[in-house]
């Protein structure tokens, strides 16, 4: 069971390409038993540490020790503290190699020696050399180890489980951008549906309105039509009573000059 700062200790290093968990066993382990320690959680010792990574971990090791080795401190009253790391010798002695079976490319700063492969090859270890990650009096580092002593270990999680877990991780995050594209799409869809809708409607209006104004300036032209019709209809009607008038008028005149031409005939008759 994972607990902070009692039986393992979350720690995040970044690296150029992600970011590595790393868990440290506070309880001392053999190096063989921290190995299996950390695969029975589905991990490994932890491996390709660089000395950028190796400094991160050193520095939480000196700012938690109280809690990640209060047992040596405890104990021995000594300022040491070490963890296990995946890169020992077991193969070829000498020769280090991550537990996956890869190279040491000399990445890390040895605490006593040159290098941590000059460390190694002290007679005081015996047969096998097992690296830790090292504090002590005089530095910081890392360190060869008689593989039996026991220590705290550092475990990450296992390459292939995490490659499935990034390509899991990558596919989730793949589907939720096609699901939010999906959803951004028919959502835009049924809006531009929405904006024709609006713009047929406006159309169709606008249609109406100049349908009615068309209709009314017909009507208006049809009654200033009729309008003059009927005023040329009067202006004739006028004309004609006026022509009648006038005829009248003379035939009137004519029989009133009748009149009294004859009556004027008359009178001279009776003078004579």
């Amino acid at each position: 069971m994972l607990t902070h700062l009692n039986i393992m200790m979350i720690l995040y290093v970044i690296r150029p390409s992600t970011c590595v968990e790393y868990s440290i066993g506070n309880g001392k382990k053999a190096y063989k038993d921290a190995k299996s320690a950390c695969e029975s959680k589905g991990m490994t010792l932890a491996m390709g540490v660089t000395q950028e990574e190796a400094d991160d971990l050193l520095g939480f090791f000196t700012e938690h020790k109280e809690e990640l080795f209060a047992h040596e401190i405890k104990k021995l009253g000594i300022k040491i503290y070490a963890a296990w790391i995946g890169l020992d010798d077991l193969a070829e002695k000498g020769t280090l190699k991550w537990n996956d079976g890869s190279a040491y490319e000399g990445t890390l700063t040895s605490i006593y020696d040159k290098t941590v492969e000059d460390n190694c090859k002290k007679g005081y270890l015996g047969s096998q050399c097992c690296i830790q990650l090292y504090v002590s009096l005089i530095g910081k580092g890392a360190a060869g180890s008689e593989c039996h002593g026991t220590s705290p270990y550092l475990c990450q999680p296992d390459t292939d489980n995490y490659t499935v877990y990034i390509v899991i991780a990558a596919v989730a995050v793949l589907l939720v951008i096609v699901a939010l594209g999906v959803a951004l799409f028919f959502y835009r869809k049924k809006q531009l549906k929405e904006e024709q809708a609006r713009m047929d409607e406006i159309n169709a209006i606008e249609m109406q309105l100049a349908l009615e104004e068309e209709q009314a300036a017909e009507a208006m032209e049809a009654q200033a039509l009729a309008m003059e019709e009927g005023y040329q209809a009067q202006s004739a009607e006028l004309e004609e009573r006026m022509q009648e008038l006038e005829a009248k008028v003379r035939r009137q005149r004519r029989q009133s000059r009748k009149r009294h031409h004859g009556h004027h005939r008359h009178s001279h008759r009776r003078r004579h």
